[in-house]
């Protein structure tokens, strides 16, 4: 949040039940409906949306893009419990990929490895960072390459396909 008002980002903290990792209770679908409410009543650029994710969230946030890559540009990801690998998509080239672990992670580090090397092999744009002495924790470096990215995409001008 200290990041997103002087940036002028509207940041959506949305609160699940369980099972929101995986997409039940169409979580997705809710989603869509939160952000067609945003894009109506703060009426944003839709070609500027973003999502971030820890853990959980992360597991979330890649599986919403992957089935419905049309309502986000850019994602920051970071250690997944688990995750579900790409395919090609033609929508691909337009979602760029942030995806970190921490080097003590050890449970989701090779994972995490690997869906960063699957999205590059199926067209993403993947920026992939591990976290020297960094366990399953969001670290402050973390985070600003999160805004980093985030601040790179609205400063962008994006093509539209």
């Amino acid at each position: 949040r200290g990041y997103a008002d002087p940036d002028g980002f509207i940041l959506v903290c949305p609160n699940f039940k369980d099972g929101y990792q995986r997409l039940e209770y169409a979580t997705d679908y809710r989603m869509i409906d939160i952000i067609k409410e945003i894009k109506h009543e703060f009426r944003i650029d839709e070609k500027k949306v973003f999502m971030a994710g820890f853990s959980g969230g992360a597991q979330f946030t890649h599986r919403f893009i992957l089935r419905h890559p049309e309502y986000i540009q850019a994602a920051s990801i970071g250690a997944a419990g688990s995750y579900d690998y790409p395919t090609f998509s033609r929508r691909a080239k337009d979602i760029k990929f942030l995806v970190m672990v921490g080097e003590n992670d050890s449970e989701r580090l090779e994972i995490t490895k690997q869906f960063a090397e699957q999205l590059k092999n199926n067209g993403y744009s993947v920026k992939f960072k591990t976290f020297p002495g960094v366990g399953h924790e969001l670290c402050d470096d973390a985070e600003l390459l999160t805004i980093d990215l985030f601040r790179e995409m609205v400063s962008k001008k994006l093509q539209v396909h």
